[in-house]
């Protein structure tokens, strides 16, 4: 047995299970074994040398499709255990028997960069998950990328032309940003030039993107998408035939320009909220009929509510995205009131909701566990022996009247934790997992772990667009109207019938929640009976009140007005 430093056996119990884990090793010697190793990874058929003796150890009490093995130390004669995966109830254990620190470099000459692969995948065997090597610092923005499905090549001259770019690329300025438009090659030879010079040491001061604040966009004309070594952390091609698939499922009309078809991604931006709102000039001038994504993969001053602020990491699905409210585009055919702008953000939160629960993404037995709080926050239950409420994504919405207050422009940013790793809880986290299924690294896509399911980025993101689309076009055509969607949206949340302590009354009152009007969407609640004569005195009616007035603290059971 392995012995600790005063000679007691080393040994790991399941307190669940009552399953003993005990390790097993030859005698150990004082002396530093000089010698090296080979070992293999089982899945990726990786090599490596290891410095130092690569001991046997064997698990007691756990059954075979309970365990997984690794990696295997090359001998001579023979091949011994190097690492192992164990289940134990709802969790794992890794054991390595050599030691990470000791992974030497590699003295074949076959691949130089051997030692590295190696050590990146025993990282991301127990749990740690290691930038993707081609991503390259994250403290400043890097150039973005204008460009739309190649079905419809068209939309990306169209959002040109309608910032008076006619002559091509050229500058666009705002009041916060300004923006310089690049051709195709060109714009992709500048995105490899800032990325390899951020890399460099000493690159935030030395480089003038840190205090520049002009924005670079690449134009892909044609329906052109860049390969996936220039957006390493996000897979434009994959996520546009996807979107194709969930929009034809949905049944979404094909003669117009849909959600998510036109983007403007950067794996590196300030903020996707930012972007549109901040800049009216681009709003106005941006075509009514194109509805235009920003996506980053990572925000630098991502924006909550109020004065929250949202980082992202990886893993994390972030993008906002912009509906023009305007009773001429062909792409409403109605418009809606400003008192129904509200419904907004219900509404796209119930589509994340909707597409969690679809085939594509976690399906309806994983997906029931997310839900709804009120008004604009995605929440899971965690499931297991101590089940928590855990949040995973936020909805908010801008809205930018134009003068006399008819036309607006809507501007819906969503965050949504899909693969990032412990200790944020995440969608991934709510799949069924076996001793042998990992789910891909969010940080590494040339991971070679096997995928515990389709779910990704990409799809998930395809998935919530075209959800979003199908209910937007239903909500548009009834001016608002929220009525068909309320009886779904008060299964998906989390609050029917939820006893809660309403402080923004004078003594605070318990009160009932009972659902949300249709006049203007409010959180109505009924105050609770304390006595044989009903309900408190002065309290005898409905409670309504107003999503961006009032905070409601989950945990603690209170609705409280918001500072």
């Amino acid at each position: 047995m392995i012995r600790g430093i005063h000679g007691q056996e080393l040994s790991f119990t399941d307190r669940t299970t009552g399953t003993r884990l005990s390790p097993v090793l030859p005698a150990l010697s004082p002396h530093k074994d000089q010698s090296t190793r080979r070992i293999r990874t089982c899945d990726a058929g990786i090599d490596g040398i290891v410095e130092g003796a690569i001991p046997q150890f064997e698990v007691d009490g756990i059954s075979a499709n309970r365990t997984q093995v690794l990696a295997y130390s090359l001998e001579q004669d023979s091949q011994n255990l190097a690492a192992l995966r164990c289940q134990i109830g709802n969790g794992h254990v890794t054991f390595w028997a050599p030691s990470l620190e000791n992974i030497a470099e590699d003295i074949s000459g076959n691949d130089p960069k051997a030692r590295l692969k190696l050590l990146r995948w025993c990282l991301e065997r127990v749990g740690l998950r290691p930038p993707h090597p081609k991503a390259g610092p994250s403290s400043l923005p890097l150039p973005q990328i204008l460009l739309s499905t190649p079905e419809k090549p068209g939309l990306v001259q169209a959002v040109v032309l309608g910032l008076g770019l006619n002559n091509g690329p050229g500058v666009f300025r705002d009041s916060n940003d300004s923006f310089e438009f690049h051709p195709y090659e060109k714009g992709l030879e500048l995105l490899r030039q800032i990325r390899l010079q951020t890399a460099q040491p000493n690159s935030h001061s030395d480089s003038d993107q840190a205090d520049s604040p002009m924005k670079h966009i690449i134009v892909c004309p044609g329906g052109m998408i860049p390969s996936a070594d220039d957006t390493p952390l996000f897979d434009l091609q994959t996520y546009f035939t996807q979107l194709r698939m969930a929009r034809s499922r949905e049944g979404c009309r094909r003669d117009i320009a849909g959600f998510g078809e036109t983007m403007i991604y950067g794996q590196v931006v300030t903020s996707t909220q930012t972007m549109f709102d901040k800049n009216p000039r681009l709003l106005a001038q941006l075509p009514a009929s194109v509805p235009v994504l920003s996506l980053g993969s990572q925000q630098l001053a991502g924006r909550g509510r109020g004065s929250n602020a949202w980082i992202s990491p990886a893993g994390c699905l972030q993008f906002s995205l912009l509906l023009p409210n305007n009773p001429t585009s062909s792409l409403t055919p109605s418009y809606i009131p400003p008192s129904k702008l509200v419904f907004v953000q219900y509404l796209f939160a119930l589509a994340v909701v909707e597409a969690c629960r679809s085939d594509t993404v976690l399906g309806p037995k994983s997906g029931e566990a997310v839900r709804i709080k009120w008004p604009n926050d995605i929440y899971a239950y965690s499931g297991g022996p101590r089940a928590e409420k855990l949040k995973i994504g936020g909805v908010l919405v801008s809205t930018t009247f134009a003068p006399g207050g008819q036309e607006a422009d809507i501007v819906i940013g969503c965050g949504l934790n899909v693969l990032c790793s412990p200790p944020l809880f995440a969608l991934f986290r709510l799949l069924p997992i076996s001793p042998i299924q990992t789910v891909e690294a969010p940080s590494c896509p040339d991971s070679n772990e096997p995928n515990l399911s389709r779910l990704s980025l990409e799809l998930t993101l395809a998935t919530v667009l075209s959800k979003f689309e199908k209910m937007w076009d239903q909500f548009l055509s009834s001016g608002g109207d929220f009525e068909p969607f309320l009886g779904t949206y008060l299964e998906r949340w989390m609050h029917s019938d939820q006893l809660v302590q309403l402080t923004t009354v004078s003594p605070p009152k318990m009160v009932r929640i009972c659902g949300i009007t249709l006049d203007h969407g409010l959180l109505r609640t009924l105050p609770e009976r304390t006595g044989a004569w009903g309900y408190d005195e002065g309290m005898n009616g409905y409670i309504d009140l107003q999503p961006d007035g009032n905070s409601f603290d989950l945990m603690a059971g209170l609705i409280k007005v918001k500072r």
